[in-house]
């Protein structure tokens, strides 16, 4: 629903944003192997975000989300999310995700298949230091790459950490 690219910088206060198909908001940095950063940046300071692949995405070196307030939920999928491609071509590693507040949710309806508050599996960084983080049956924080330094906030998981993500 909506792009940050090349540098751009987007911040939610409020309203609704809803994606019927994908995320709601896609942060890209560089997603070149070897390139320099590129800082493209999403603040989350209010709004209600929904849709099944979750609210914000974040990928490649540079991009950058906060959440300090406001509603994500993810419908079928996980509510904040990254991507682990790392190969010759592609790199989304390299980002940074800042959770101060807000509330984040993750559900799930596909068979086989698990809910995530949020999913990271990229090289990057991952700080919560506020807000609640709730996946209704699945994990509240997925990490299979990168860093997580959690000072704060709530974790609320239901469910199995068994089935597939994404």
């Amino acid at each position: 629903t909506v792009m940050v690219t090349d540098g751009g910088v987007f911040t939610l206060k409020g309203g609704t944003i809803e994606s019927i198909k994908n995320y709601t908001v896609g942060v890209y940095g560089s997603t070149t192997p070897g390139a320099d950063p590129i800082e493209s940046k999403v603040f989350i300071e209010g709004g209600y975000q929904i849709g099944p692949e979750g609210g914000p995405g974040v990928f490649g070196n540079g991009a950058y989300l906060k959440v300090s307030d406001g509603v994500i939920v993810g419908t079928d999928n996980a509510a904040v999310a990254g991507n682990g491609t790392n190969d010759a071509s592609t790199t989304y590693g390299g980002t940074a995700i800042d959770i101060a507040g807000g509330t984040i949710i993750g559900h799930i309806v596909s068979s086989g298949y698990i809910a995530c508050g949020i999913y990271h599996p990229q090289a990057g960084a991952l700080n919560i230091s506020g807000g609640t983080i709730y996946a209704d049956g699945g994990v509240g924080v997925l990490m299979r790459g990168g860093t997580l330094d959690m000072t704060g906030g709530t974790v609320i998981a239901s469910g199995s950490s068994q089935g597939k993500v994404g």
